[in-house]
């Protein structure tokens, strides 16, 4: 299902429709932008009224404004009976036909030394005009002069309200609307140091929504709301605002409301960006973990790649889903160590980053014994851990697919504790260059 739903109107002339004035600035603005690709347009504009039926244009709407949720409070005194969406595309057609009924001019005669003719349009498509001479046919389009554009064609994107107001007013409009085509998200840059990290973050608004905002306040929700209709995505050119205060955040029923704490001008077909976390020195801890088969699985000889995490200590403020980018500077060069992708974190929980395989860690698993028992398989397996790097490193290796029942029975040359009700983690701390051996034998019952 599409995200606007814009109603198709017939153009319409009508003397009152410039009747009731609005403030061409709006005297409060906001924006709240959601993960679902929707953003909440908030306005106030001070209104003028004449008593008696008239029309209030809004000029500037986006164009992917949804018209089912528009709700405007008008002041009292005012009545609304009706709500248009009028967009009109401004052609030589359409401003002929908007001067029907009015005095035009056009071309005749020579067309090299043409002269300038006039009369009262009576028709359009074909042109017929009553002139001094008698009523006349046979124009061309392109032979009428027009010295401005009909007021009423709106070339804006518009809201058109039709009301009736009991007196002369002057006072106070509200509205709201949702629209389309706009959307946020974050990106972190962690820079390692030890076992310190500097993490910044990043929000980028996608702003293609057809309107530019200007000067609004902006909140972002994190949260995916409930919405039948998938979000939609574009590229665009970057625009980088950097922030003066820090971003506020507030929890609200279940979903973190960040509010930036200047004003923001959200151009239309661009992304903006604007810094919302700088915390330098940050607590974080290196970690290498493997995961090796299952002794039902294992073979003759198998090698696993060794992943390497970092994990931060729990921030103060819940950090928004998005993509965190690890750097390590060396040698006067900055190096890219990994992407992770980052979930909606609340505040004070744990962020688990992996960087990618350690190069320098070896890991193997050898099956030694296999026994058929009758009802239980006896194995043996050997485990081989080598660390080739210039530090001494712990690593968690990692044994999946054993139950924590009185069926199973483990005997293993190194200690080990339980990760979860079906594996098996050993963590040996390995000094730079040292190679760790061990061998477990596993006794399973057969499913």
């Amino acid at each position: 299902m599409p995200l606007t739903h814009p109603l198709i109107l017939t153009l319409f002339a009508s003397p009152l429709l410039l009747a009731a004035t609005l403030s061409p600035t709006p005297t409060e603005t906001s924006l709240v932008i959601y993960n679902a690709g929707i953003g909440l347009v908030h306005e106030k504009r001070q209104l003028t009224a004449g008593k008696g039926s008239q029309s209030i244009v809004y000029p500037g709407v986006a164009t992917t404004v949804q018209t089912d949720t528009v709700s405007v409070r008008l002041p009292e005194g005012v009545t609304l009976y009706s709500q248009q969406y009028r967009f009109d595309k401004i052609t030589l057609a359409k401003i002929i036909e908007a001067n029907i009924g009015k005095r035009v001019r056009f071309k005749t005669g020579d067309r090299e030394k043409p002269e300038i003719g006039g009369g009262t349009l009576l028709a359009a498509s074909p042109a017929v005009v009553r002139t001094d001479r008698g009523i006349e046919g046979g124009i061309r389009d392109q032979d009428f002069i027009f010295d401005a554009i009909p007021e009423t064609l709106i070339m804006k994107p518009s809201l058109v309200w039709n009301v009736e107001a009991s007196k002369t007013v002057q006072g106070e409009m509200a509205l709201d609307y949702l629209i389309g085509s706009i959307g946020w998200k974050s990106d972190y840059t962690l820079t390692l140091d030890g076992d310190k990290g500097d993490l910044t973050g990043w929000i980028t608004v996608d702003n293609r929504s057809g309107k530019r905002f200007e000067n609004t306040k902006l909140h972002l929700l994190a949260g995916e709301i409930n919405r039948a209709a998938e979000p939609r995505r574009y590229v665009g050119k970057v625009m980088m605002e950097a922030a003066a205060a820090a971003v506020a955040e507030q929890a609200v029923e279940g979903y973190h409301l960040y509010t930036v704490p200047f004003d923001v001008t959200l151009a239309d077909n661009e992304k903006t960006q604007v810094r919302f976390i700088d915390r330098p020195s940050h607590a974080l801890k290196r970690r290498y973990e493997v995961t090796m088969p299952s002794p039902l699985q294992s073979g003759a000889e198998l090698k696993r790649p060794v992943s390497q995490f970092v994990d931060l200590e729990g921030f103060d403020i819940p950090l928004p889903a998005g993509t965190v980018r690890s750097y390590v500077e060396t040698d006067g060069t900055t190096i890219l160590l990994g992407e992770s992708a980052l979930g909606n974190t609340p505040k004070e929980e744990t962020v688990t980053l992996r960087l990618g395989t350690n190069f320098d860690i070896v890991a193997e698993c050898t099956l030694l014994t296999r026994r058929d028992e009758g009802r239980y398989w006896s194995l043996g397996v050997a485990y081989r851990l080598s660390n080739r790097s210039d530090s001494a490193k712990r690593i968690d290796l990692l044994v999946p697919g054993i139950a924590a029942d009185d069926k199973t029975t483990v005997s293993s040359d190194l200690a080990y504790e339980r990760r979860d009700g079906y594996t098996l983690r050993f963590s040996p701390t390995l000094k730079a260059g040292e190679t760790k051996k061990w061998t477990v034998a596993y006794r399973i019952p057969k499913p």
